[in-house]
């Protein structure tokens, strides 16, 4: 899993919204993700992946929730 993140593109991004679909119906279980390999997505690639996030996030709850689990310091793209 950790290549794919680190390689990013859609790939990583469907292997992670798939990752929050299946695992506990949590709001635990979507910061974990979403603290976890969704913020490493967005650090190392949010800028080409930036519309599919947010695409996902409107659709999918458990999704958008763990996009409000990314730590983002001030001024990162």
């Amino acid at each position: 899993m950790k290549d794919v993140v680190t390689s990013g593109g859609v790939e990583a991004l469907v292997l992670i919204a798939e990752l929050v679909d299946v695992g506990p119906s949590t709001e635990a279980s979507a910061v974990t993700v979403g603290a976890g390999p969704l913020e490493d997505l967005v650090h190392g690639h949010g800028l080409d992946l930036g519309d599919g996030i947010e695409r996902l996030g409107r659709r999918r709850p458990r999704f958008a929730a763990a996009r409000r689990s990314i730590w983002l310091e001030h001024g990162a793209r």
